[in-house]
């Protein structure tokens, strides 16, 4: 990854507050910034839910599709694990 806050970042997927998601989609590999108010595992109340598409690291400014190039089975993979992620 580019820096470590980045991978911080794409740890946190399905955790309160906000992480970052690979997303698999039409053959295009790309990363969503997600925040979440609650844990993918509450299940009940308000849940807040809300992404962007994402092109450079928030916090180095790395392009991100040489993160996805240089890594393109991992961040495939993270895409598939946390596909219901996604809304």
């Amino acid at each position: 990854m580019c820096c470590q806050n980045f991978k911080e970042l794409m740890l946190n997927a399905g955790e309160k507050g906000f992480s970052a998601v690979p997303l698999h989609e039409n053959d295009f590999l790309f990363f969503l910034l997600q925040y979440r108010s609650e844990n993918v595992k509450v299940k009940e109340g308000i849940i807040k839910i809300a992404d962007i598409g994402i092109k450079y690291c928030p916090f180095c400014g790395t392009e991100l599709a040489e993160i996805i190039s240089n890594n393109q089975a991992y961040v495939a993979h993270l895409a598939k694990k946390n596909r219901s992620l996604i809304h």
